[in-house]
């Protein structure tokens, strides 16, 4: 058993913007790349969930990656390239060291 430490990061996406309307699929495409590209194609997305925030409840991509240290820079650009193009005030991103094993 080899035990490794990361970091593990969570971060929540709008479905909608702030109208109800669904996103262009231009803007979801980008995503879909953009995020494909900084997590280097290893994450999770465990579904959609229900995110308030202040008078504001919304349907979020819910997408968990465990990643370097060094990623967290092209997190926060890409989180940064995210808002702008999801048009919101700021993007959700928590992270904390993880210990993990892969079991073989």
């Amino acid at each position: 058993m080899a035990r490794t430490t990361r970091i593990k990061v969570t971060m929540l996406f709008p479905i909608f913007d702030n109208d109800g309307n669904p996103f262009d699929e231009k803007t979801v495409d980008w995503w879909r790349d953009a995020l494909y590209e900084t997590l280097g194609g290893a994450y999770n997305e465990p579904g959609q969930t229900l995110g308030h925030w202040e008078d504001y409840t919304e349907l979020c991509r819910w997408i968990v990656a465990v990643v370097d240290e060094e990623a967290l820079d092209k997190i926060y650009a890409f989180l940064a390239e995210a808002r702008s193009r999801f048009r919101q005030d700021v993007m959700y991103l928590d992270y904390h060291p993880v210990t993990f094993d892969l079991i073989s």
